[in-house]
């Protein structure tokens, strides 16, 4: 209640400040005999119109600045001549006389060169640097400048300050801003943070618009930039310190992106680029070579982008940009891992405990287009549409080698050998050693649409910022659908010892594996090795944002200084929806017992990949080959089985990994009808109802996992506890879906509504909302588990894709 009367307070006097600024206002604007001034300013050398030049009006307090297409306005010029200045970062000051009449308007535009240019028509003689030199003094003059009259501290810096960015993305161009950290993988930037903060509470935006970003599937509150492009962005600004209009959620700080405008040139301009991008170690021009995937590739690549500006008129204008990236990068990684605990290691002695090698192609292609339109109705209004599409598309195929001498340095048996270490050598203990295969082949799609409209008024008095803006984000990864498992696992068969030799950067010089009798095995033979497990990982990812937003500025043009009255809104809202999936299957052979002779990898050699560089010295490194096996499941299925307790961890995965929720600000008003036990809810956007409070012992209950129907034994402790004591809730009726769920309304927050969901599929859900919820029919495996004791080992079909959509079962009601 406190809270509500200090608002109610504040709101009072912002109203009755602004009534008093727009009375008093006339009667100041009676006392004296003044007028208007317009025009822009251009930059001769570039032929684009600056934005944030500063006029001046001599022997007087006004000025002003220009905008994006660098139109300016002074008001309450004295009647009469006046000497009109004006300023930009690296160019030199001009001034100019102007009549201005009382109650009139006068245009006065200015061009700006740096001091040693000429004007149109002269000749003069360029030195050996003066083209790079414009080029780097033109995109500093607009960070200074931007930097200079800002109102916060923030960063500005025109796309072209650092020359061709790579792949069009923009992560490779913030990367060299002050403040800024980006976060690789593979070679991709994925996402940036700002001073030190974790990226999830960095705020990326368009025109200062939120834009949707699916994150890869992830839950939390990161920005991506694989789906955004850099082709269709003027400069980048970086704020540290948000103002009071800009949005509060980023702890960290913002990066804007802004878009080019129509009015920037003076002229139709048309920029194109014919490019290749190629990898040093692999650079055959017209020949194909082995890998990402199953398939000989090119890894030479073509690419193109444009930029098409161009000022029809006046007052209209339109901006076409496009970009097409292709990319192929082969990567390696060496991975050592060291122990600074056990076996008498310290942090000044550590041992060298696991070691990878990573060898993971990757094809990268980048499509973006985009167009904008800009247009003046009137001197003071600027309405602009834009509209953009991003795709984005990368295979990888990550092939790994993995050594451990173990975690513990007792031998088994105890006769054995402990483990030993030193500078340059670890000798593993008897027992505690694995040599293992593992690997990653995926298809990553992400597509972003987004569209805007914005209006802008600028008068003598009054300014108005508005805009509607929406965008969507997805993110989804295939496996199966493109003829592959995403993973093999293979295990070194009687490993008992592993010893690193000649350890130094950045790889031990030998690797050695030992069965127990300490006779040498080859792991780079790949009869050695059997197969263990195999999986699958798509995902199904969806970001939404719809956002709408107002700012009114009144200039106090009677106060004795420069002041002014801004308020306005925002309403925002966000709708995410996740499903990940995680199958896991064993490989059993034709004698369908696991990890038996029949097992071998050699007869799933991936032969074509055989004998290529995989970097660090290592060559001829035999992996499996996750097209052949995806096909034995299809030729002889009964080599692959899902154990009971397989089926459980996959659907446990599936339920952890999937999420939906809607977000709004501000958030919906509770009703306020006296003797009302029911408040209104947005935390059912699909289900549109009422709920009434509940106990707390029956909002409880709807956390209670979907396994138990499974055996306890075979759960997690919390999950078996509560299948063992379940609370049932009071079921609840909805006007609009059978899938509703049973929640409890949270308590009113005044900030966000979110609303989490979890998906479960139909063959184990019942309809939730009904009186009498219909018994769920129990799968093959957990059938099985609920008759025996101990979890068998079940033949299951592999699934080929996820399953269909369905509505989803809300568990829970958050408000942040």
């Amino acid at each position: 209640m406190k809270h509500s009367k200090i608002i109610l307070t504040l709101v009072r006097f912002c109203f009755a400040l602004a009534c008093a600024a727009f009375a008093a206002a006339p009667a100041v604007a009676q006392t004296s005999a003044s007028g208007t001034i317009t025009g822009r300013v251009l930059n001769v050398t570039t032929g684009n119109y600056l934005n944030n030049a500063r006029l001046t009006v001599e022997g007087t307090t006004l000025e002003a600045f220009t905008d994006q297409s660098g139109n300016y306005r002074l008001t309450g010029v004295p009647a009469g001549t006046v000497a009109v200045k004006v300023f930009y970062t690296g160019l030199a000051v001009q001034s100019a006389n102007v009549s201005v009449a009382a109650g009139g308007a006068a245009v006065q535009d200015f061009s700006l060169a740096s001091s040693g240019d000429t004007r149109s028509g002269e000749i003069f003689k360029l030195d050996e640097f003066v083209v790079a030199g414009t080029r780097e003094t033109n995109a500093s003059n607009i960070a200074i400048n931007e930097q200079r009259f800002a109102a916060n501290i923030k960063n500005v810096v025109s796309s072209d300050a650092f020359g061709d960015v790579t792949e069009g993305n923009v992560g490779e161009f913030v990367k060299y801003l002050p403040g800024i950290t980006v976060d690789y993988v593979a070679a991709d930037v994925r996402t940036i943070s700002v001073r030190g903060f974790a990226d999830n509470f960095t705020n990326v935006t368009s025109d200062g618009a939120r834009m949707a970003s699916s994150a890869s599937g992830s839950t939390i509150r990161t920005f991506e930039l694989e789906q955004v492009s850099i082709n269709n962005v003027s400069r980048v600004e970086v704020t540290k310190v948000p103002t009071p209009d800009q949005a509060a959620d980023s702890l960290g700080g913002s990066v804007n992106m802004v878009s080019r405008s129509a009015f920037e040139s003076s002229r139709t301009q048309f920029r194109y680029r014919l490019y290749t991008s190629f990898n040093s170690e692999d650079y055959q021009v017209f020949k194909k070579t082995p890998g990402p995937g199953n398939e000989n590739t090119f890894k030479v690549l073509p690419g193109v982008d444009f930029n098409y500006i161009a000022p029809l008129t006046k007052n209209f204008g339109l901006i076409v940009n496009g970009l097409s990236s292709n990319q192929f990068n082969e990567q390696h990684r060496s991975q050592p891992t060291w122990r600074f605990t056990g076996a008498g290691a310290t942090v000044t002695n550590p041992y060298l405990r696991q070691y990878q090698i990573q060898d993971g192609p990757k094809n990268t292609f980048r499509d973006s287009f985009s167009v904008k339109a800009d247009w003046r109705p009137a001197p003071d209004h600027l309405i602009s549409a834009g509209a953009q599409a991003n795709y984005y598309h990368s295979f990888f195929g990550n092939r790994n080698l993995n050594f451990d001498v173990g975690s513990s340095e007792v031998p088994t048996p105890a006769t054995g050998t402990p483990l030993t270490f030193g500078p340059a050598f670890t000798s593993g203990a008897t027992g505690r050693g694995t040599v293992t295969q593992g690997g990653s082949f995926r298809d990553k799609y992400g597509a972003t649409r987004a569209a805007n409209l914005t209006h802008t008024f600028k008068g003598r008095e009054w300014q108005i910022d508005s805009g509607l803006n929406a965008s969507i984000s997805k993110t989804w990864y295939r496996t199966s659908e493109r003829g592959h498992f995403a993973g093999v696992n293979t295990s070194l068969v009687g490993v008992s010892r592993v010893l690193y030799e000649g350890i130094t950067y950045p790889k031990p010089g030998k690797f050695t594996a030992l069965d127990a009798a300490g006779n040498t095995i080859d792991y780079t033979n790949p009869a050695n090795y059997r197969i263990t497990t195999l999986g699958n990982t798509p995902v199904d990812a969806r970001d939404e944002f719809k956002v709408a937003r107002l700012n009114v500025k009144r200039a106090l043009g009677f106060l004795p200084f420069e002041a002014s009255l801004k308020f306005g809104g925002l309403v925002q809202k966000q709708d995410r929806d996740i499903t990940s999936y995680n199958y896991n299957t064993t490989f059993v052979g034709a004698d369908g017992v696991a990890n038996t002779a029949d097992d071998s990898m050699a007869p799933y050699v991936d032969g074509r990949y055989l004998g290529q560089d995989n970097g660090f010295g290592f060559t001829r490194l035999a992996f499996p080959d996750a097209y052949r096996l995806w096909e034995a499941t299809k030729s002889n299925p009964g080599y692959f089985s899902t154990t009971t307790a397989q089926a459980v961890t996959n659907e446990t995965n599936r339920i952890n990994g999937s999420l939906q929720f809607s977000e709004k600000s501000p958030p919906p008003i509770p009703s306020s009808k006296p003797g009302s036990s029911r408040t209104a809810s947005a935390s059912s956007p699909g289900c549109g109802m009422k709920k009434p409070r509940t106990p707390a012992a029956a909002r409880s209950s709807t956390r209670m996992p979907r396994l138990c129907a499974a055996p306890t034994a075979s759960l997690p402790s919390s999950a078996a506890r509560a299948c063992a004591s379940p609370k049932p809730a009071p079921p609840l009726r909805s006007r609009s879906s059978p899938w509703c769920a049973r929640s409890a309304p949270p308590t009113r927050n005044a900030s966000t509504t979110t609303t989490t969901r979890v998906s479960t599929p139909r063959s184990t859900s019942p309809k939730i909302c009904s009186s009498a919820p219909p018994t769920p029919k129990p799968s093959a495996a957990l059938t099985s588990a609920r008759s025996s004791p101990t979890p068998p080992s079940t033949k299951t079909t592999i699934p080929t894709h996820p399953p269909a959509r369905r509505p989803e079962r809300s568990i829970s009601s958050i408000r942040a």
